[in-house]
């Protein structure tokens, strides 16, 4: 038997909003087969509301949008999302510590792409963190393996692929095997970093597991058949 091929699945997050739109999403949002869910992070939890001062918490949501050079998911933690721009409807740290994880099912991650994330933050420099963990629950610490990307990696473009960049960075295959990754802004370059999670590409299981996997069936079969001939 032959293997079956391993069909990279791309998904752009920007499809979850009219062409040319700026809108609020749900707190989770899945495109087959990946889901994208918006939270804050502080002292170590995940919350789905942020605590802003206000009588009342603000909830937590995804933000799409589908605009030039501004395609994919930020989040909504404040009241004028709408009108606040991209230091609002962003993934930013110039409030609450904003997280956007995304749930690949358990396939491997192979591409992931960014948006929006340009010279006009802290530094004239945007700069993001991604994560890799297994850990639906991360510690957003050194203890979970994470990498920085900015502008100046992007430049002269404000979006594109960050997988080479990644890569270059010590991106390992044992991470892009991780269930999870999660992204936010970058707290040590200041308090202006904000941009968009636009696409990420998985693929099944690698081929050779399949072949694993098709080997042992192969041997319980013969093992049946010689069992069979035995009882005739």
């Amino acid at each position: 038997m032959l293997a079956p091929a391993a069909h990279a699945v791309t998904v752009d997050f920007s499809g979850l909003v009219p062409v040319n739109a700026s809108q609020a999403l749900a707190q989770s949002e899945t495109i087959a087969p990946i889901t994208a869910t918006a939270w804050v992070y502080s002292g170590g939890a995940y919350s789905t509301n942020y605590d802003n001062g206000l009588a009342n918490p603000t909830p937590v949501t995804l933000w799409g949008r589908d605009q030039n050079n501004d395609h994919g998911l930020g989040v909504c933690s404040e009241t004028n999302c709408a009108t606040g721009g991209g230091d609002v409807n962003e993934l930013d740290n110039s409030g609450a510590f904003e997280v956007i994880r995304l749930d690949a099912g358990g396939l491997d991650w192979t591409d992931l792409w960014v948006s929006s994330l340009d010279g006009g933050g802290t530094n004239n420099n945007e700069s993001g963190l991604v994560y890799f963990s297994d850990n639906a629950f991360a510690a957003l610490d050194a203890t979970t393996s994470s990498f920085a990307v900015d502008f100046n990696d992007l430049s002269p473009s404000v979006e594109g692929s960050i997988w080479s960049i990644l890569q270059a960075a010590g991106l390992t295959a044992a991470d892009a095997q991780k269930q999870y990754v999660f992204f936010t802004a970058d707290g040590s370059n200041g308090t202006n970093n904000d941009y968009l999670v636009w696409k990420a590409t998985v693929v099944p299981i690698p081929a050779a597991a399949w072949l694993f996997g098709s080997a042992l069936l192969g041997v319980f079969g013969v093992a049946r058949r010689r069992q069979s001939q035995m009882k005739a």
